[in-house]
């Protein structure tokens, strides 16, 4: 799937609100085993996107995940993940993240923020892309899809199961559709 990245033109001057187009999105990670990679997803339940293209620093985006139903690459390590030493979701069955800073650039858009997982917060430093969906107009912003990527290490969130297999590192890869509340 090809998606043209934006980089608007000032055509508005205040923030843009999305709304979250929920069966085109999800929160996804890999983490590194002794053997293979294990890979999965979480639904993303909710998020409030505002978006300023002309000042990032006045955007804000805030998003609530489903814990709970994680999907794995291997049908087993869901219920571990689901388990008291990884994700513990019978306590914590969401996670989230709040924005803090948001530069828009040409290429790569650094955005730090607080992520909450197992009712731990730590910040965090993610790289967001924003694209035009395909079939849109140069300038309409109407429609976006916005790629994120990063690394948090699991320990810093009390995930302290499976040591022994799991390395520390947990690999992000999220894709967000958004639809401007205008429309």
């Amino acid at each position: 799937m090809l998606l043209i990245l934006i980089w608007p033109t000032p055509i508005r001057a205040e923030p843009v609100r999305y709304v979250l187009d929920r069966d085109r999105s999800r929160a996804g990670f890999v983490v590194q085993t002794a053997k293979e990679e294990i890979s999965g997803s979480f639904p993303i339940l909710e998020a409030e996107v505002l978006l300023d293209f002309e000042r990032g620093s006045d955007s804000q985006i805030r998003v609530r995940v489903g814990a709970a139903r994680v999907r794995t690459s291997l049908p087993l390590a869901g219920q571990v993940i689901r388990g008291r030493d990884m994700l513990d979701t019978d306590r914590f069955p969401e996670m989230s993240f709040e924005s803090r800073e948001l530069r828009i650039s040409r290429t790569s858009t650094p955005l730090n923020g607080d992520l909450t997982i197992r009712g731990v917060t730590r910040p965090v430093r993610l790289e967001a892309q924003i694209f035009r969906q395909r079939g849109t107009d140069p300038g309409d912003l109407s429609r976006l899809s916005v790629h994120v990527t990063g690394v948090v290490q699991r320990s810093d969130f009390g995930i302290t199961g499976l040591r022994n297999l799991l390395q520390e590192e947990i690999r992000l890869n999220i894709l967000v559709r958004l639809d401007s509340a205008d429309n």
